[in-house]
This record gives structure tokens, sequence and C-alpha cells, in this order.
């Protein structure tokens, strides 16, 4: 509960600095502006998937990498995670 109420002020605290932006650019703002609106919101929207994911890979690999490391069983990564 206290790391969601964290990760959401995260994310309203970049999307306040990201709206005072006039042009914040990436992927995003490449596509739109060279093949449109819609194109850009999908391109936009697979960049955060990538970012998602990146970071939800990264942790399970992390958590295998200490249960090997300490011969702990694969079952108790879960609890690495947090």
């Amino acid at each position: 509960l206290i790391i969601a109420s964290g990760y959401i002020s995260l994310v309203f605290s970049i999307s306040e600095i990201v709206s005072a932006l006039p042009f914040s650019g990436g992927a995003y703002g490449l596509a739109r502006c060279t093949i449109g609106y819609y194109p850009g919101f999908l391109i936009g929207c697979c960049e955060s998937m990538e970012y998602i994911l990146y970071v939800s890979t990264s942790a399970i690999s992390l958590s295998l990498m200490i249960c090997s490391s300490f011969q702990i069983s694969t079952e108790y990564s879960p609890l690495i995670w947090l």
C-alpha cells in the first residue's frame, strides 16, 4: 500500500512536469509529427509497454539470480520482489 501510494505520487509528479513542457519529443513526439496522431499514440503506448515489461523482467531476473546465489528455492522468489 505504501509502495502503491509512492508510485501514484511519482506518476502525478511526472505528469505535472511533462505537461509544463511545450514538446516532450521522444518516439511518440516524432511519430505524431511525421505519421499522425493515432499512429503516434499507438507508438507511445508500445513504448510505455516496453518500459513496463523491462522493469518486470528485470525484477524476475534479479530474484532468480539471488535465489541461485544463496541456494534458495525459487518458490520464494516473489518474496524477493518486495
